[in-house]
């Protein structure tokens, strides 16, 4: 006959082993569960800070819309009335008067004494227009002949070349040509300009209003540039 083995007859170490599994099996359970929960909070924490994120993203893109449009109209404000600043000068009767008489005899002072003329046309004009060019914050001008010729200006290497369109471009000058107050992109300034302390200083980027100078009918006789 087979022997029969009793419970109480099993070795003790199937036992320990038996609770030994279990314990680790619960170990591992338990290590899952806790890698689970970090995964979770880890997935929404990033969940969390990438809506943070995208809102900052968000409203600093309606601030940076914003302060640009502020720019764009106080920008266009200061257009408008340097704009109208240089078309009071532009219109001033006396000025006119100055202005017309150079244009039409185009008698310019040039570097060696020459053209006495001119010199005594161009110092009634620096006379009568210095006052109104700082009263306006304006720090010079030139006058231009159709041509784009500098026939005079507040500083005397101003007068006498084409220069300036060359270093402003011609763009502005064919707009207000036509009948129109432009104004022209940043250029280096070929005469030294104040700064904010009254310092003068040299190649500091300038920038020109321009307007048409009244002529015969429709026609603008030159440009005022200031």
């Amino acid at each position: 006959m087979d022997k029969i083995v009793s419970p109480t007859n099993q070795d003790p170490n199937l036992g320990d082993l038996s609770k030994s599994k279990r314990l680790e099996t619960a170990a591992l359970s338990s290590v899952g569960l806790s890698v689970g929960a970090l995964l979770a909070v880890i997935a929404v924490a990033w969940l969390c800070l990438m809506a943070v994120e995208r809102e900052v993203e968000n409203n600093l893109r309606i601030e940076m819309q914003m302060s640009l449009a502020r720019s764009i109209k106080m920008f266009k404000i200061w257009e408008n009335d340097v704009a109208s600043k240089a078309k009071s000068i532009a219109s001033d009767l006396t000025a006119q008067k100055y202005i017309r008489s150079l244009i039409k005899n185009k008698k310019i002072p040039n570097q060696d004494g020459a053209g006495q003329t001119g010199a005594d046309q161009l110092k009634n004009l620096l006379d009568y227009l210095g006052p109104k060019i700082d009263q306006y914050g304006f720090f010079g001008f030139v006058i231009l002949d159709k041509q784009g010729h500098a026939l005079a200006a507040s500083e005397s290497k101003g007068i006498g070349h084409s220069k300036l369109l060359e270093k402003a471009g011609r763009k502005f000058f064919d707009l207000a040509l036509l009948g129109n107050t432009a104004l022209a992109l940043p250029f280096k300034s070929e005469v030294p300009i104040p700064d904010q302390q009254g310092i003068l200083k040299e190649n500091w980027p300038n920038m020109l209003i321009a307007t048409p100078l009244s002529g015969i009918g429709d026609d603008a006789a030159g440009v005022l540039a200031l």
